[in-house]
């Protein structure tokens, strides 16, 4: 009897591992697998799907620069403006009038100049001509040369 258990477990391997065989056969018989263009499909989708990302990306980290850089003119500027500056005067003061007449494009790139160099303490009373649209740096070295080219 335990004799018949175990052929009877044999037989069901058996069967088994037929019907497998069986399933196989008529996919390997030459005929191309239907798969190829799902799968041509799913890697065009996946490219698209990382270009997106990669471009998204790229903005993102552009964007979170943007918040960080000081806004600052590239040159040495052109016209001609004078300003005034006022005793008692601080870095930024003087940062906000060379803003306001357009000598320099924001305060913040001013004060980093003014801070950065440490003759900057050494600004003198008075009036000065500079040129619009300058480099805020640029700009400080003239207030510091204060020579009779820039001053009246």
């Amino acid at each position: 009897m335990i004799d018949e258990l175990e052929f009877e477990f044999e037989d069901d391997y058996d069967r088994g591992r037929h019907r497998r065989a069986q399933r196989a056969a008529p996919a390997g018989r030459g005929r191309p697998p239907k798969r190829r263009g799902r799968s041509l499909f799913a890697l065009f989708v996946t490219l698209i799907l990382l270009g997106g990302l990669a471009l998204g990306g790229w903005y993102g980290v552009t964007k979170v620069r943007s918040y960080f850089a000081v806004p600052d003119y590239p040159g040495a500027g052109d016209g001609s403006v004078t300003i005034q500056v006022i005793g008692g005067s601080s870095g930024y003061d003087v940062a906000d009038t060379l803003f306001k007449a357009d000598v320099v494009k924001s305060v913040k790139a001013f004060v980093n100049a003014y801070d950065a160099n440490p003759r900057s303490k050494s600004v003198e009373v008075g009036y000065y001509r500079l040129h619009r649209h300058m480099k805020a740096a640029l700009a400080l070295d003239m207030l510091l040369a204060r020579n009779a080219d820039n001053t009246l």
